[in-house]
């Protein structure tokens, strides 16, 4: 496997930081370029690029925000004035809030724009400009990354859960319209531990923890180990969502008293 993905051009949103930065780890050990997109983690971009070119491996940083069209069409420029080439984008900037689901009061314009902007339409924006290279090369993958909060509507933000719908939807029409040659398919990922739950309090951890038949949390390493196999061999799929979760149920009542606890 080493070997097949070497010098592969991949490109990671959100590649700063938990799983993104696992996913680059990944590709990097494997000998693949990896390009590690950010918006605002200059540093942790910085030390991720670093820490893959120690390794032995080549890496690049590339800031642009996601959201906004022009800096999204100048981030795909760039990549491909430096490969002309792009084998595989990974669609995985996302941002939520934590908001208790009965106080949608709480889920401001600001919010709203923000959690679909990030997590739906740097999606499809990132899709689109990828998807203008790869029919040009012929081939190409895109994987994006979305959430069992997608699946099961449970998460941290109603607009979030909806926001990770949207994205699996998007991969089924994706897949539909531009395959054989390019492959679109999509990863779910239950609760994970990343910065994104630094905030929940232990004893909600080891109670979601307690009720996964694979006795431990997700880690990022999970998700991206699924990313790679899901590019390298697992290749007659196409539009389909993996749930990566090790079966993880998220305690509704255990979240409910975190959440009214914050008022």
């Amino acid at each position: 496997m080493r070997k097949k993905l070497r010098s592969k051009i991949v490109l990671i949103t959100g590649g700063a930081t938990g799983i993104g930065r696992a996913i680059a780890f990944e590709f990097a050990k494997r000998n693949s370029i990896v390009i590690i997109n950010y918006c605002k983690s200059k540093e942790s971009a910085e030390y991720t690029v670093n820490k893959i070119k120690k390794m032995g491996h080549k890496a690049l940083k590339i800031k642009a925000d996601i959201t906004s069209e022009d800096q999204v069409t100048m981030l795909f420029k760039e990549v491909y004035r430096k490969f002309k080439h792009l084998d595989l984008l990974v669609n995985n900037a996302g941002w939520t809030k934590f908001t208790e689901p009965k106080r949608i009061e709480r889920i401001t314009d600001g919010i709203y724009q923000k959690i679909v902007n990030i997590n739906f339409k740097g999606t499809f924006l990132c899709s689109r400009e990828a998807i203008k290279i790869m029919k040009k090369q012929k081939k190409g993958d895109i994987i994006n990354i979305s959430s069992t909060s997608g699946i099961n509507g449970i998460g941290s933000n109603i607009i979030y859960c909806a926001a990770k719908a949207a994205v699996i939807n998007l991969t089924k029409s994706l897949a539909r319209e531009f395959g054989p040659k390019i492959r679109v398919n999509c990863i779910a990922p239950g609760f994970t531990k990343t910065l994104f739950i630094k905030d929940i309090p232990q004893r909600i951890l080891n109670s979601e923890r307690k009720r996964m038949p694979l006795g431990r949390m997700t880690l990022p390493r999970d998700i991206a180990e699924t990313v790679v196999s899901l590019y390298e061999s697992i290749k007659f799929v196409t539009g389909e969502t993996i749930v990566v979760d090790g079966k993880n149920f998220y305690s509704v009542l255990e979240f409910k008293k975190y959440f009214s606890s914050m008022r």
